[in-house]
């Protein structure tokens, strides 16, 4: 019918302006703009502006739909719609102040349009400013309380807040309002999985938003890193290649790169990845703040971490901040975490010379605290997990930025100097997987925390454990758990009679896809048996009761491991290609068993079940991890953090003389 219009009345103001909106609505731009340019040269008027400046907008020609808007609003000052879609256009280009002001200027002239708040808060939101974005999404659904997206946005702040319970109230009021919002059951997975809710909660809420929506990424990834957590192997294996092709094919950023360690064993898939979030969610962050070289007697050390908490992180780092050399160097800790107010929290925070809280801070302020503070070398504790703050990276805060322990391989940016590594989990000849330049510690690169305390060993009852006959364990994520990796664990039980095999996972649907893949590969289900959570030294004392460690391929133990040889636990590790698969190597070279570390899954397979047919060797291994404990070099922090400052001091050297980062290798002090 538009078509019929426009032949009988190409000169009708009213069949173009409804022509142009419509041809917009079906996304074809060409005869929308085609519409608008001649509904403008019949009536220049600030609407026939704003249309076709909408009409740029939706095509991303940013820089043309700027320049129309304005004309737009040089006809008709006070033009709330305009500016608010001013505002739209700014942000695209990276030019968030002044988006900023078109927003407020949007308000000005109208007070009550509700959208305009909306935008604002979600501009403010990508800044970081979460406090002031939730003022701007609560003013908008003031004015317009039963918009279900005012609801979902509002609900995406209250997340990063932590502010849970009311995240998932607005996520529920989203829903009631429209429930076709697949973005509203994609945000309310997200944080039940955050909560650890059961898992089967969380996969029908995501599979729920797929279904409305089949081509939301997050989502996809998401159900695909939650199927993978349940070990339903059967309906992850379509859905994990899936994700493997929206990194190879570019899809920008909308894959968890964190677990995509979990998934792929191809370093340079990893950094295609982590560069593809970065391009989506740190590099508008950039900044042309160039790196001041301060003149301290003490090197500062600024650490940017959220576990500064009852995390891994906490438990292996807090000795490293006690035993820096305080003649040489000045620590301050950046926590963008939650103060749980634990004992291992409390003693972190004595443990540095500042401790700034700054969680509810934006990344503007963070990064302004920092060159308040003069820091010369900023190390990311964190990388992309939990509580990530890596944007204040992109503002170059510091003057040589690093990144150390929380993300197992590249973060892809070019914001990260270097990358505290050993040779073996950064061999030479993957220098190209990496953004960052390795500085290779000596030995190895993990370090852990002498005084981690063991409580009284349970018995093996006391640990729900048999009696008799060997145990086997994997005492880490079952995310880690790959079904090739599974079925030779399940090799080895059927090869071990009245063995069993020890895993972590309170979730009922984890266990009952564990127990059913048991029976798949011939396996009495009880065979397998689950530990629940417990305090570190719990932990640490139960673990001890274990005969060896499986390791997972291609995300390896990590702290698992570090806390079984600790107490005295073998581990046999299968050696891949990515960093995060090659940590277990890095390990047991440091505790002096290189015998241990296996190339392939079959030959990790014999291996295993060659030390499960030998006791004795097995015994002595045992003997061996507890009588030469304090010798090993993995357990040997002080040297440890002795050649970390040197490390520091490298990277400084080079900067003090304009160098640019480069490859360093310490040599042991």
């Amino acid at each position: 019918y538009i078509e019929i219009g426009l032949n009988y009345y190409p000169q009708s103001l009213s069949v173009l302006s409804l022509a142009t909106n419509i041809y917009s609505i079906l996304n074809k731009y060409s005869e929308a703009e085609a519409c608008a340019r001649t509904l403008l040269d019949y009536n220049a008027s600030a609407q026939a502006y704003y249309n076709l400046g909408l009409v740029l907008q939706k095509q991303q020609r940013w820089l043309e739909a700027e320049n129309i808007l304005h004309q737009a609003i040089a006809l008709k000052g006070a033009y709330a719609e305009a500016y608010n879609n001013l505002g739209l256009v700014l942000k695209q280009q990276q030019r968030i102040d002044e988006a900023i002001a078109a927003y407020k200027k949007a308000i000005q002239y109208n007070p009550d349009y509700a959208r305009v708040y909306s935008n604002l808060g979600v501009l403010l939101e990508e800044q970081e400013n979460f406090s002031e974005a939730i003022l701007m999404h609560q003013q908008a659904i003031q004015r317009q309380p039963n918009f279900a997206e005012f609801y979902l946005n509002i609900a995406s702040v209250l997340k990063k807040q932590e502010r849970s319970e009311e995240a998932i109230l607005a996520c529920q009021k989203a829903i009631k309002l429209n429930n076709n919002l697949a973005e509203a059951y994609e945000t309310l997975a997200s944080i039940l999985d955050l909560r650890e809710a059961p898992l089967q909660q969380i996969i029908t809420l995501y599979q729920k938003a797929l279904s409305l929506k089949p081509d939301l990424l997050l989502s996809l990834s998401s159900l695909t890193f939650s199927l993978q957590k349940s070990c339903d192997w059967k309906h992850w294996k379509p859905l994990a290649q899936k994700v493997l092709n929206t990194v190879r094919e570019n899809q920008q950023g909308g894959v968890a790169t964190f677990y995509f360690l979990a998934l792929s064993d191809d370093p340079a898939l990893q950094q295609k990845c982590c560069r593809q979030y970065t391009a989506k969610h740190i590099d508008n962050f950039s900044s042309n703040q160039e790196a001041i070289l301060y003149k301290h007697e003490k090197l500062k050390i600024g650490y940017l971490s959220g576990d500064f908490r009852i995390h891994p992180l906490a438990f292996l780092m807090a000795e490293v901040f006690e035993l820096h050399d305080r003649e040489k160097f000045e620590i301050i800790a950046y926590d963008t975490g939650i103060d749980d107010n634990s004992a291992i929290r409390n003693r972190i925070k004595i443990a540095f010379d500042q401790f700034h809280h700054v969680k509810k801070l934006s990344t503007q302020e963070i990064a302004s605290q920092i060159r308040k503070d003069e820091i010369d070398i900023l190390v990311d504790l964190t990388g992309y997990t939990t509580f990530s703050r890596t944007k204040v990276f992109a503002m170059r805060p510091a003057t040589v930025q690093a990144q150390y322990l929380g993300f197992a391989g590249t973060l892809g940016n070019q914001y990260i100097d270097y990358i505290i590594a050993d040779k073996t989990v950064i061999p030479e000849q993957d220098l190209s997987f990496y953004d960052e330049n390795p500085v290779w510690l000596p030995d190895t690169y993990w370090v852990t925390d002498r005084k981690m305390a063991v409580s009284n060993i349970p018995t093996r009852s006391e640990a729900d454990l048999p009696e008799t006959g060997l145990i086997f364990c994997y005492l880490g994520k079952t995310i880690k758990i790959m079904p090739e990796v599974f079925t030779v664990w399940m090799n080895i039980l059927k090869a071990t009679p009245d063995s069993i095999l020890w895993l972590f996972s309170e979730d009922e649907l984890t266990q009952a896809n564990l127990r059913h893949a048991a029976i798949s590969h011939q396996v009495e289900p009880e065979r397998i048996i689950f530990a629940a959570k417990k305090p570190s030294s719990e932990h640490l004392a139960r673990l001890s009761l274990a005969d060896l460690l499986l390791d997972t391929l291609p995300f390896n133990s990590h702290t698992t491991m570090s806390d079984a040889l600790w107490v005295g636990v073998p581990i046999v590790t299968c050696m891949g290609r990515s960093f995060a698969s090659r940590v277990g190597a890095s390990q047991l070279k440091a505790v002096g068993l290189p015998e241990l570390i296996t190339e392939n899954l079959e030959e990790y397979e014999k291996l295993a079940l060659a030390l499960a047919q030998n006791p004795e060797r097995l015994a002595s291994l045992k003997n061996y991890l507890i009588t030469h404990r304090d010798s090993f070099i993995l357990f040997d922090t002080p040297r440890w953090i002795r050649n970390l400052e040197q490390a520091y001091l490298m990277m400084w050297e080079r900067a003090k003389q304009g160098l640019p980062p480069q490859p360093l290798e310490v040599e042991a002090v």
